[in-house]
């Protein structure tokens, strides 16, 4: 929608689209009105509009060039089961965010009901889906939903499931002077960020003992994939073997195959 407005002009006047396909001479406005609003627009086009004082549109009286807006449905702070549409560019003649609706359009989880948006609201959360699930979500104009009221369509992926991490390669030993250095690499992280790695060890036949933390750091930052570690205090001349694994969000991985002994 556009609002066409013709001031210092009191008398009675027409209009018509000139650039953006030219069409009839045909919409006449009364005398004192200054106003006319136009309907059916295509996004994202540039239109010219002229006003002219008869009904042939051969005398002009002043000419518009104006872009209609672009609206754009997106998608962010996606999870695994929610995500927040924001859809912008979809105002009225004010300026102000118009009404509109939204519905799952591909994807399972969540609701596929056609859902209202009120005037003003440029945001809607969605709730219930499933993790690692492609979804396309439409806005509309029309509280039906079809196909002829689309303004625009986002597609996003949910977040994988979290599992625990796999089981990392069996640790490389090197010995040296009461110590032993072990080198690794993970087998993946079950979808989450390595927060911590631990070690374990037993010495000669005896038992295993606690698990030791090497790499901790906060939840938003990564151990890395590939990593070496030098275990110190160890007995010369004592045969250690070591395991090693992974902690993600989810917690605990699966312990690594036993080293050799060294």
């Amino acid at each position: 929608m556009a609002r066409l407005t013709l001031t210092g002009y009191p008398l009675y006047w027409y209009h018509k689209r000139t650039v953006g396909s030219s069409e009839e001479c045909s919409t006449h406005i009364a005398s004192g009105i200054t106003t006319a609003d136009l309907e059916n627009l295509t996004a994202n086009t540039t239109y010219t509009w002229t006003a002219y004082s008869d009904s042939n549109c051969s005398t002009k009286i002043e000419s518009v060039t104006f872009k209609t807006l672009n609206p754009r449905l997106t998608a962010s702070v996606v999870t695994q089961t929610t995500a927040k549409l924001t859809l912008t560019g979809h105002t009225g003649l004010t300026g102000d965010p118009l009404y509109w609706y939204h519905k799952r359009t591909s994807g399972s989880g969540g609701s596929d009901a056609c859902t209202f948006v009120a005037g003003g609201r440029t945001m809607a959360h969605l709730t219930g889906l499933t993790a690692g699930t492609s979804y396309t979500w439409t806005a509309y104009e029309g509280g039906n939903c079809d196909g002829k009221t689309i303004i625009h369509s986002v597609t996003f992926t949910t977040s994988a499931p979290v599992t625990l991490p796999p089981a990392p390669s069996k640790p490389a030993v090197s010995g040296g002077n009461q110590s032993v250095t072990l080198s690794w690499s993970a087998n993946g992280n079950g979808g989450s960020a390595i927060t911590k790695w631990q070690y374990q060890q037993k010495a000669g036949g005896g038992q295993w003992g606690n698990w030791t933390d090497i790499c901790v750091t906060s939840s938003n930052a990564n151990c890395p994939s590939t990593i070496s570690h030098t275990v110190t205090g160890l007995t010369n001349g004592t045969a250690y073997q070591f395991k090693v694994r992974a902690i993600n969000s989810a917690g605990n991985g699966a312990a690594s195959p036993e080293s050799d002994a060294v």
